[in-house]
């Protein structure tokens, strides 16, 4: 059995071997390691799968990964706000252009969605 990283209730697991694939964890780590330090964490989040990038603007957190969903985070109470969906495979990278009001996420489906954080709508693929 190939061992796996997963979330409490077996939500989002992801074989050990594809984080290891995509350069996300050291090949020699095992998952008992993935997980020291945990004592410093001041807030953890159970997002049902493995989080690839994560970015903050005002008073929210934007996480995506291999849910191909961008989820946005209320940094006041920590709670989810909503989601932003459309990839159709893992969110790799994502940047604000806060002065805009844009959100632009990266994806393994080959595409850069631009998202209006006013309205969540995406409003532009590009290919």
């Amino acid at each position: 059995n190939e061992r796996s990283a997963s979330m409490e209730g077996g939500m989002g697991v992801v074989p050990l071997s594809e984080l290891k694939r995509r350069g996300l964890i050291l090949p020699h780590i095992n998952p008992q390691e993935l997980h020291q330090g945990s004592n410093k964490i001041i807030k953890e989040w159970n997002t049902g799968s493995a989080v690839l990038d994560v970015k903050v603007a005002g008073d929210k957190l934007y996480s995506a990964g291999a849910d191909q969903v961008i989820s946005e985070w209320d940094l006041q109470d920590f709670s989810p706000s909503r989601k932003f969906e459309g990839h159709k495979d893992w969110i790799t990278a994502m940047a604000i252009e806060s002065s805009r009001g844009f959100l632009f996420s990266a994806s393994d489906d080959r595409t850069v969605r631009v998202w209006d954080l006013r309205t969540g709508e995406c409003v532009k693929v590009l290919r």
